[in-house]
Formats: structure tokens, C-alpha cells, sequence
């Protein structure tokens, strides 16, 4: 009984259903009205996280990108790297996808920000595997998935931070023999969501937003 999720359903649909099921107890519906009531002062037994279906991708790079790898793996580096996206609907953020080193692990704060406030710090080391970066190459990456998903709400820009410790990682080169930019595409259009992305050129971020977050992962 514990893993329903009665918090999520609206009062109005808790009320006109679970009571005249005889599945609650009279202390536990109470506490239900009290939930709704915000006056409620001790832990629900329920479930209230959010159940997700099948994640997607949202894939940042084009076909025509040429992927390049680092020569110099000695010693331990960091390299800080920052996007700002958009969305056109409501989406959950689930983690973000990285480039990494065929070399090492890689240790990697990530943090999404809006207006000032982190919505989400975390940190972790990684193993690099081949993955697809889009439907045109593999490389060398990674998932950092977070531990709790975070609401990217519709039309607001958030900003994604992300710190990489230790040998260099694979990147996405934009520049061809010319000197003109391939490969980086700043609006994508995935699972009917509208994503719209943007660099922050001359901040204190080491590149540009068009050597990392190669995917971003998330659901409707």
C-alpha cells in the first residue's frame, strides 16, 4: 500500500475515490487531508516521487562535426565547461552526457543553475566507454546521472556547469581547415520539445559551449 503514490493525485480525486475503497486507514486518509491542507506536520508513508518512463536524448551535434582527441594525457588537468538551454515544454532533466578519456577516469562536478540558485550539485568519477554521441559517431563518454531529476520549466534558460578533473577528454572540433564553425547545432528539435542552446563566450568557462555536453538526457 505504501508504494501508491496518493500524493500525487489532486484532492479531488483522492477524495472522490480512496475513501469509499476502505483501503486507508482513518488516521492515514486524515493525514492525506492534512497533506492537502499543508498542515501537515509528520512524514507521509507513501511514495511521492514521480515515476519516468523511458529516457531520451537530446543529441547537440551534428553529423558534420569532426571529433578530435588530445595528445597530452600528463598530469592531472581540469576543464570547466558551461551551456545555457532552453526548452519549449516542461521537461525533466535527468543527466547529461560527456565526452571522456580512453586514458583514465575522469572525476566531474556538474551543477544546473537558475537565477543564482543551484538546482543540482553533483559529483562523481567516471570510467569512459564508446558511446554514440549522435547517430553519425562514437567516441569516448560517459552518462552523469543525477539523483533526483530537476524540472527545466518551459521558456526559462538554466545554465549547465560542468568541472572536469584529470586527463584531457575526447571534444567535438567546429573549426574545419577554413576556420569556419560545423558541427554545432543551437536549436534542436527532439520528442516534440524545442531545445534551444547558447554558449558564454568570454566567461571564465575554459571553451565555448561547443566542446562538451554532447547529449543532454531527460524526459516528458
Amino acid at each position: 500500500m505504501k508504494a501508491i503514490r496518493f500524493p500525487l493525485m489532486s484532492q479531488k480525486e483522492f477524495v472522490s475515490v480512496v475513501p469509499d475503497c476502505n483501503i486507508l486507514t482513518t488516521k492515514e486518509i486524515v493525514d492525506m487531508m492534512k497533506y492537502y491542507s499543508d498542515v501537515l506536520t509528520t512524514p507521509l508513508p507513501f511514495i511521492q516521487a514521480q515515476r519516468f518512463g523511458s529516457t531520451l536524448r537530446c543529441y547537440r551535434f551534428a553529423r558534420d562535426g569532426a571529433l578530435s582527441f588530445p595528445g597530452d594525457q600528463v598530469g592531472i588537468k581540469v576543464r570547466n565547461y558551461c551551456i545555457y538551454v532552453t526548452t519549449s515544454k516542461k521537461v525533466w532533466l535527468h543527466g547529461v552526457q560527456l565526452y571522456g578519456s580512453e586514458k583514465g577516469k575522469c572525476k566531474v562536478d556538474v551543477k544546473i543553475v537558475k537565477d543564482g540558485s543551484f538546482l543540482v550539485k553533483q559529483s562523481g568519477t567516471y570510467a569512459s566507454q564508446k558511446c554514440e554521441v549522435n547517430e553519425f559517431h562514437r567516441t569516448d563518454c560517459f552518462d552523469m546521472l543525477f539523483d533526483h531529476p530537476v524540472v527545466l520549466g518551459s521558456g526559462k534558460e538554466y545554465q549547465i556547469i560542468s568541472n572536469i578533473y584529470g586527463p584531457l577528454t575526447a571534444y567535438l572540433n567546429t573549426c574545419n581547415t577554413f576556420g569556419s564553425r560545423t558541427g554545432e547545432i543551437t536549436e534542436v528539435k527532439c520528442a516534440g520539445v524545442d531545445f534551444k542552446f547558447r554558449g558564454e563566450y568570454g566567461s571564465a568557462c575554459w571553451s565555448d559551449s561547443r566542446e562538451q555536453f554532447p547529449a543532454l538526457i531527460f524526459t516528458l
